[in-house]
């Protein structure tokens, strides 16, 4: 309910709700934190995560998303580089937090230190390569897979005709989407 508040642009009505339940959840918390980052109210939002009594791996990332969302990719790291555990998703918002600001260096360097790597990071370090330009490296990325699945296949065709200035169109877009989507990938 908080969420579907908070979507309708009632944030007021949001808090309401949550500061009157009588219990709260690591999701609900989480939802509150989403949704003052969303409306542009990170100090909100940094204040609901330092309020939680307990904080799952969720919550940890979305508070690393929403502090990267707005601006500030040194605090959003050293967040990140307190989380008790990572997962896909956490390595992988760190990642694209770093390649939405054009930080490929970092982003590269953190790609390198993931202790463990699946088809949606491969993805986004792959096609965050070959979009900016760098088709070299991102062939390079390819290949050093050490699984070629179709949406890292898709990945690598789709930055290549961006490459080499082909024409995309409608069927090409929306197959970008597909892969996006199937790896993981969130489009911000």
């Amino acid at each position: 309910m908080v969420t579907a508040l908070a979507e309708r642009n009632q944030l007021e009505e949001a808090r309401i709700l949550f500061d009157r339940a009588p219990c709260h959840d690591d999701v609900v918390w989480t939802a509150m934190i989403v949704a003052y980052s969303n409306h542009g109210h990170l100090e909100e939002a940094m204040k609901m995560f330092a309020r939680m009594p307990q904080r799952d791996l969720v919550a940890w990332t979305a508070m690393v998303a929403a502090i990267a969302l707005h601006g500030s990719l040194i605090d959003a790291r050293a967040l990140f580089d307190q989380m008790p555990q990572h997962d896909s998703v956490a390595w992988n918002t760190m990642l694209g937090a770093y390649i939405q600001s054009n930080c490929l260096v970092q982003a590269r360097e953190l790609f390198a230190a993931m202790p463990v790597r699946d088809t949606a990071n491969w993805n986004t370090i792959l096609a965050a390569s070959a979009e900016r330009g760098n088709v070299l490296q991102a062939g390079k990325i390819f290949s050093t897979l050490p699984e070629r699945s179709i949406v890292l296949w898709n990945a690598m065709v789709f930055g290549s005709m961006a490459m080499e200035g082909e024409a995309r169109n409608e069927i090409s877009f929306q197959g970008n989407l597909l892969t996006c989507n199937h790896g993981g990938t969130r489009l911000l």
